[in-house]
């Protein structure tokens, strides 16, 4: 198969060589097609808020919560804090306030809270021939529907409380004949109560929550009020605020996209300017730095094109994957060093005038595609796998990189190769020039131009570094560094790992709406939005067994570490009924029955309950409860939805009655549980992805199981280093690591690739391998490590996780590809011959490897 490739790559590039301006002609086509969609797919991102942090790119699709939600979504369409059911509902803007001094129930904190929420409540805009505030919207509102809530702040500093202290979190408060318990868990936050009786002493934070009816999405309110919170807010110095709403959400996201489109024009220069100054390793000659800029322009148009197609088949941009450019465009340019590297040896290894254009291509693509093939058919077929992900981020981003990594490779081979062609005369005439002044000065000195040659290459730095892989103290001292590395990643790994993502990861850090969720997570994030249970099935609620079944199973779902007394409808329309003396007529008669549910949902404390209850005719079709919950975090959120799902089968399988239950938290949490079954299967899939490419390009039993312990070896510190650096495995980070996976071996594959082929055509396969590869590969690590530094302006836990991630891989593969795994090689190569001296290697890897012309016999027509 090797030989196949080779020689298909031979024809290919006699082909290019003859006719470049052909081969440049669909490239240059496909970027000016797809150059206008690329653009579009950037502003994208601005003009459709769906594609800015959407919650449901991070939901697994098709998973039972999700499920559930689609049903309760028929019976009940909007849910109660959150309207649709997502953590970006549009109906709440909240302010959370904390006071660094003094308490929140000094009157001069009070006042100020009353004051601001006055402003904002009568803040207004024209629409519609109308106008839009909190106040005129409320006001609309049917009296059966949950939006526009007293503020429970203000509610806690009224008469009330002389009599009936605030409670935390329920607060059990009666009024005439009436009782009611409010929930004030999500209110406060730094509490202090007391021992017993659970009454507020003191609290450090409180929030200031606006339940908005619709409509929802009217731009010019938001603005408006944005606008305030941010800039017209004036506020004591011992106060601190944050403010959430989902339009400064949308806005904190699209940060990253402005930011991350100002640093491409970095990425492009630094990468150009490494470019053009690593090239000077090949002399100083502007012809070979102006080669490497058609390296770096060659893939940024590939780049362009993937993006641009991927618009226009419908796969849209996310913010997650505007890091493929900073990667895959460095990614890319890898093969760009890899054919200067043989084209360089190419030139230098020639002797004589005998070699033209035809033959210089035709030897650079035939000994650099096996190498880039490796790593292209990995890396492609990773991303693809990863591309099954049940979560559509993850998709997302591994469609856009495998489609980017294919495109780039197609134009490197025909874009650069033809510009690589066009420059070929004046790389030959140049190269002829030293060659001629290096063969009068051998003629006069009495030596042959070969043996000039040959010093010229042992004096060269990859193959002085070759060398010392003959001596065993230096295998022994990488021996020695591996053995430590090893140990050090186990000791790491032996740490807790913390698994589940925060909200405030996906956000900037100095972003208004990031410093609300630290907030909140601090404070508030001990009691959590209410679960919603559904009772989906038609129920006789006068049946008083029903009634009882139905009381038991609710308590065996109340009767955990994470969930309080629920706020149901039924018991407190039966208190309604004790004190009205109508529970036999509840009990007879039907239609007294629904007279009385009429009269209960029109009492001004018992409305409310109307969103909970749908009626077919007389009859209760559905209903539903809610049931707080609390000391549910980010470590525990999935042993809590495993027990409240357990409760729930419990609960059904004992008294025969069927419940739907949701909570937004379910999302994260389902998460938090694929994520250690995706990982495993991305690194067992990555790494026969890998094996099954050596074996297709270089079939070796060894090079399988070099590339196997690469593999795991190199990911293994990744891991390492990543949870020392403080990333979660989350959703982010799987991402971060099936990159890694597809990387890590890069290095190592072309290493292997070179070397399976020296060990039969060369007398010193170490040093052949390395001085063709190794120089590459530290350019493309080097280049690598600039692309990712590029987008380190854009601070964030996503930008810093990728960042952290790709700078691991690339300096731990790097390690492995020219210390760990040549002094393998040397050892496997020449076992106990090692010698101790340098003096004694012998280099005669060029002439065999650059001139086998009679193995591919391709005629040149140029």
């Amino acid at each position: 198969m090797e030989s196949y490739v080779r020689e298909v790559a031979a024809f290919l590039g006699d082909s290019i060589a003859q006719r470049p301006f052909n081969f440049a002609v669909l490239p240059i086509c496909s970027f000016c097609i797809f150059f206008i969609p690329f653009l579009d797919s950037f502003s994208q991102l601005f003009r459709e808020p769906s594609a800015i942090g959407s919650s449901k790119l991070f939901v697994p699709q098709n998973s039972a919560s999700e499920r559930n939600k689609h049903k309760i979504e028929k019976i009940f369409p909007h849910g109660i804090y959150y309207y649709d059911r997502t953590f970006l509902s549009p109906n709440l803007r909240i302010l959370n306030f904390e006071v660094l001094s003094g308490s929140i129930y000094e009157p001069q904190f009070v006042e100020f809270y009353q004051n601001l929420r006055n402003k904002l409540e009568l803040l207004s805009v024209k629409h519609n021939d109308g106008m839009i505030s909190y106040s005129n919207l409320c006001s609309k509102v049917s009296e059966y529907e949950r939006h526009c809530f007293p503020d429970l702040f203000l509610l806690s500093y009224t008469y009330l409380t002389l009599s009936q202290p605030v409670q935390y979190p329920i607060w059990h408060l009666s009024i005439y004949n009436t009782s009611q318990t409010i929930f004030m868990g999500t209110t406060y936050g730094g509490v202090h109560t007391a021992k017993h009786s659970g009454v507020i002493i003191s609290a450090r934070c409180v929030r200031m929550i606006f339940d908005f009816p619709p409509p929802y999405h009217i731009t010019k309110f938001d603005d408006i009020w944005d606008s305030y919170v941010e800039r017209n807010l004036k506020y004591p110095s011992n106060i601190r605020i944050t403010k959430w709403s989902s339009s400064q959400y949308e806005r904190d996201m699209k940060l990253i996209v402005e930011r991350t489109r100002r640093l491409l024009p970095l990425l492009a220069f630094c990468l150009v300017s490494f470019c053009c100054l690593s090239s000077f390793k090949y002399g100083y000659n502007l012809r070979f730095m102006l080669i490497s800029f058609y390296g770096v322009l060659s893939a940024a148009c590939g780049l362009v094109t993937a993006f641009g197609f991927l618009h226009i088949i419908g796969i849209h941009l996310v913010q997650v994957a505007l890091v493929t450019p900073f990667l895959v465009l460095s990614i890319g340019i890898d093969d760009m060093f890899m054919m200067l590297s043989i084209w360089e040896h190419a030139i230098s290894s020639s002797s004589n005038a005998g070699i033209d254009r035809c033959d210089l291509i035709r030897i650079t693509f035939r000994e650099s595609i096996v190498s880039i093939l490796l790593t292209t058919i990995s890396n492609i077929l990773v991303f693809t796998l990863g591309s099954l992900s049940p979560f559509p981020i993850i998709r997302t981003f591994c469609i856009y990189s495998a489609v980017s990594l294919f495109v780039v490779f197609f134009f490197q081979l025909t874009l650069f190769g033809s510009l690589l062609a066009t420059k070929a005369p004046n790389s030959l005439c140049s190269s002829l020039i030293s060659f001629s002044t290096q063969q009068s000065y051998s003629e006069s000195s009495g030596e042959t131009q070969s043996s000039i040659q040959s010093e010229r290459f042992q004096s060269s730095l990859p193959l002085l570094y070759a060398t010392i892989f003959k001596n065993k103290y230096f295998l022994t001292f990488i021996c020695f560094t591996y053995i430590i590395y090893l140990i050090g990643s186990i000791i790491i790994l032996n740490r807790k790992i913390d698994i589940g993502l925060q909200l405030s990861s996906l956000l900037p850090f100095d972003t208004g709406t990031y410093k609300y969720l630290k907030m909140y997570e601090e404070y508030f994030s001990q009691y959590n939005t209410p679960l919603e249970i559904v009772l989906p099935d038609e129920l006789d609620y006068f049946d008083s067994h029903l009634q009882w079944r139905l009381f038991r199973a609710i308590a065996i779902l109340e009767n955990t570490n994470y969930t309080t007394k629920p706020t149901f409808w039924l018991p407190v329309f039966l208190d309604f009924l004790g004190n009205k003396n109508n529970t036999e007529g509840f009990v007879v008669n039907s239609t007294s029955f629904h007279e009385n549910m009429i009269r209960f949902l029109q009492h001004p404390a018992y409305r409310h309950f109307a969103g909970d209850i749908v009626f077919e005719g007389l009859l209760i079709r559905y209903s539903r409860l809610h049931m707080p919950l609390f000391n549910i975090t980010r470590l525990n959120r999935r042993n809590a939805m495993h027990l409240i799902m357990n409760k729930v089968k419990i609960a059904e399988k004992h008294y025969s009655i069927r419940f739907l239950t949701y909570h937004v938290m379910y999302d994260l949490a389902e998460q938090d549980d694929l994520v250690p079954h995706l990982l495993f299967t991305n690194v067992l899939l990555a790494g026969m992805a890998s094996i099954c490419t050596i074996l297709l390009l270089t079939p070796s039993v060894m090079n399988c199981i070099l590339i196997t312990w690469a593999t795991f070896s190199i990911n293994f510190g990744v891991f390492a280093l990543l949870n020392v650096c403080g990333t979660h495995l989350d959703i982010i980070s799987t991402i971060v690591i099936l990159l890694s996976i597809g990387y890590s071996v890069d290095y190592s594959s072309h290493i292997l690739a070179h070397f399976y082929h020296f060990k039969s055509h060369s007398k010193d396969p170490i040093g052949g391998t390395l001085s063709v590869v190794c120089w590459p590969v530290v350019q493309a690590s080097v280049s690598t490590i600039i692309g990712v530094i590029c987008i380190s302006p854009v601070k964030g836990y996503i930008v810093r996780t990728f960042t952290h991630g790709v700078l691991f891989v690339c300096c731990i593969g790097l390690y492995h590809s020219i210390m760990v795994l040549p002094a393998f090689l040397s050892i496997n190569a020449y076992g106990y011959k090692i010698s101790f001296h340098f003096n004694s290697c012998r280099f005669y890897g060029p002439n065999c490897f650059f001139f086998r012309q009679h193995q591919y016999v391709v005629e040149s027509k140029c």
